[in-house]
């Protein structure tokens, strides 16, 4: 990126769309670009998706466009001349462009806006280089990313880098969002983004610790994170908030209370969710990180057919990844931690004894290799009303 900047500044302009899971770091990396361009005397400019519903339409658009014709005081910037249709995205500068008959076309009148938009970004650049960045384009409405589709086709001469950012999975539950982004990436440059590696994780244990961890802890930490940032940073403010931070050889979760920042994104993600597959995680997260569909089914008293279908849509938001024939895993034990907490102790506890008695009844024949999971169901279930 830092590459990207150097050749729009020399009038070589590009498209970059960074996705990712909740927590992975996309708006960091685009605001550390947006520092970056700043000090090299770039212009920056950020337009926000409103996922609070009742934003008007083209929002992040309004935000690009305010930012670069407004001062703060919004006073007028004299130099930037702006075409008639910019008023029909900001009202108040709708008294100051010269008004005229308007097609009675949509398209035309869609065409129109979109071409001023274009203008006005490249005409701005002309003076000064631009960095555009629009932030959670998942919750984009359908105008502002067919704006960004046309605006990005018309970069190669410019001296404009836009950067998107989007959460992946919620792309991937909508057909629509999916089909503008691979049309936006076509024209541009994709950069998923995945969790950190172990040697990273340690890293920041390191810094707050101000030692360095022993291998066994930053593993189990790599681990139950599976390196994402944000959870990776939740944890170590939780354990240096409670002292335990470079003094432990391994992590331990028990009475572990989850960072809010971490609740949120981990509700974020089973928001996706229908009202029937977080119920059925909840039971699965009892039965522990991985867990077979056939004994979900006893305890859950659902028809395997829908529980298949139940995973699927799990699996396709990544909260779950499967392992072999009906046998699944969570891809994080903060998800599946999350989902045990969130039901009450009565409610584990019943649980529990019921999947203690499910694994006895189905491996009756042979309970020897299945006595420590037996076990540890019929403790944690104690005694049951």
């Amino acid at each position: 990126m830092r590459a990207a900047l150097e050749a729009s500044i020399a009038g070589r302009g590009g498209c970059f769309l960074i996705s990712g899971e909740p927590g992975v770091g996309k708006t960091r990396l685009a605001d550390e670009l947006g520092a970056e361009a700043a000090s090299c005397g770039v212009r920056v400019a950020w337009g926000r998706c409103w996922e609070g519903g009742g934003a008007p339409a083209y929002w992040p658009w309004v935000e690009i466009v305010r930012a670069l014709v407004l001062e703060p005081g919004r006073a007028r910037q004299q130099q930037t001349v702006v075409p008639p249709e910019i008023g029909q995205l900001i009202p108040e500068l709708a008294a100051e462009t010269r008004q005229q008959r308007s097609s009675s076309d949509p398209e035309q009148r869609r065409f129109r806006l979109f071409d001023a938009v274009a203008t006005l970004v490249k005409q701005v650049a002309r003076a000064t280089p631009l960095v555009l960045i629009l932030d959670d384009l998942h919750e984009a409405d359908r105008g502002s990313l067919e704006m960004l589709k046309f605006v990005a086709s018309g970069l190669t001469d410019s001296r404009v880098i836009i950067v998107g950012t989007y959460r992946d999975a919620e792309v991937r539950r909508s057909s629509y969002l999916a089909e503008s982004i691979s049309e936006i990436v076509r024209r541009g440059h994709p950069m998923p983004l995945a969790g950190m590696a172990e040697n990273e994780v340690a890293q920041m244990i390191e810094h707050r610790a101000e030692r360095s961890p022993s291998a066994t802890f930053t593993s189990e930490l790599h681990r139950v994170t599976a390196g994402n940032p944000l959870f990776v940073d939740g944890v170590i403010r939780v354990l240096v908030a409670e002292r335990k931070l470079g003094t432990a050889e391994h992590l331990d979760l028990s009475g572990f209370k989850l960072p809010e920042g971490v609740r949120g994104a981990i509700r974020k993600r089973l928001a996706l969710l229908s009202a029937e597959a977080r119920s059925a995680l909840a039971v699965a997260a009892v039965i522990g990180q991985e867990f077979a569909v056939g004994l979900l089914e006893r305890v859950h008293e659902e028809s395997r057919g829908t529980f298949a279908e139940l995973m699927c849509e799990a699996e396709e938001v990544a909260i779950v990844g499967a392992l072999a024939r009906e046998t699944y895993r969570f891809a994080h034990p903060l998800i599946r931690e999350a989902l045990y907490k969130d039901s009450t102790d009565a409610e584990r506890r019943r649980l529990h004894r019921a999947i203690g008695e499910a694994l006895e009844e189905m491996h009756a024949a042979n309970l020897r290799p299945h006595l420590a999971a037996i076990a540890n169901h019929f403790r944690e279930a104690g005694s049951v009303e």
